[in-house]
């Protein structure tokens, strides 16, 4: 229900893609907050490049002690919340920078304490760029209720997240037939495409 009267916070927002989408196809104010100073100084030349400097500005924050000054219509935080290790925090930080009847909408992973210590989860952990801090389904649903949020939807959404990952990968291996890479960045590329693939691996038997 995004609209051009509608603010946005899109946390873990990496180069910028979501926010410029959404502030491009809906015309709301999107404010892209990424942990990483290298990838939010890099999204903001993007944002620049495409005229929306103001509509989807990409900015540097910390998520282990979030807070945003102004209250927002809507949050998304697409796969960066099991990273931060102070998820309550966090939380807090999202339950008070939601305008009412805001919404916020995540996607995560997680993992449940009987496979915790499943071969395949630990051997992604173990590779992960940052040590992922794993949350079980029901902890997450009881940090909404601790809260003035109320959970509407909570939704598996494994196979369809596999699905993309492998089709995105397929495509970069076709995009890449047709370039010439210097081993630089043959070598980050292929370390990126074995991080999604481990990920995609992380599923106990």
């Amino acid at each position: 229900g995004l609209n051009p009267a509608m603010s946005v916070l899109d946390l873990a927002a990496g180069l910028g893609g979501t926010s410029r989408t959404m502030a491009g196809k809906y015309g709301c104010w999107v404010t892209g907050l990424e942990a990483s100073e290298l990838l939010a100084k890099e999204g903001m030349v993007r944002s620049f490049k495409l005229g929306l400097e103001k509509k989807a500005p990409i900015e540097t924050f910390n998520p282990e002690h979030f807070g945003y000054p102004k209250r927002v219509d809507a949050i998304v935080y697409k796969e960066g919340l099991f990273f931060v290790r102070d998820k309550e925090q966090m939380f807090d930080g999202m339950e008070l920078a939601l305008k009412p009847r805001g919404h916020l909408l995540i996607t995560d992973y997680i993992a449940e304490a009987d496979v915790m210590g499943a071969k395949a989860i630990q051997n992604w952990c173990d590779k992960e760029p940052l040590t992922p801090n794993l949350w079980p389904k029901d902890r997450m649903a009881n940090a909404f209720a601790q809260r003035n949020l109320d959970l509407r939807i909570a939704e598996d959404i494994s196979d369809t997240h596999r699905g993309l990952i492998l089709s995105a990968i397929q495509g970069l291996v076709e995009h890449l037939e047709k370039f010439q890479l210097d081993t630089p960045t043959k070598l980050a590329v292929m370390e990126e495409v074995e991080l999604w693939a481990r990920r995609v691996a992380a599923r106990p038997q």
